[in-house]
């Protein structure tokens, strides 16, 4: 009978171990999942942040291609005119040329 005390008190000592490693195992597990929500959420926040960063580029970028549109037509316009300014100051420079060689055969004359 103490043969069969020393197995009864050896294996309630066995489970209690067993039953501590079990709780033990059981809170690293619970910990592990409350990190790995816990980076779960906090990925979901960031990417939400980059999704709106990248939304508000995305139309700003929008805006700034309106812009240099705009400044294109700008630029053009003002290519032309500068095109018809620079005709006409020719045009006014061979008048002058002309009115010159008149003027010069006039005091020939």
């Amino acid at each position: 009978t103490s043969s069969v005390m020393e197995i009864e008190v050896k294996l309630s000592h066995e489970i209690e171990q067993r039953t501590i490693l079990q709780e033990q195992m059981n809170n690293q597990l619970h910990d592990f999942s409350a990190t790995r929500t816990a980076e779960i959420d906090t990925l979901q926040k960031e990417r939400e942040t980059l999704q709106n960063d990248r939304e508000t580029l995305q139309n700003e970028i929008g805006k700034l291609e309106c812009v240099n549109s705009e400044l294109c037509s700008k630029v053009s316009l003002l290519e032309s005119e500068r095109d018809k300014k620079h005709e006409e100051v020719n045009r006014l420079l061979t008048e002058c040329a002309d009115l010159r060689e008149t003027l010069s055969q006039l005091k020939t004359h």
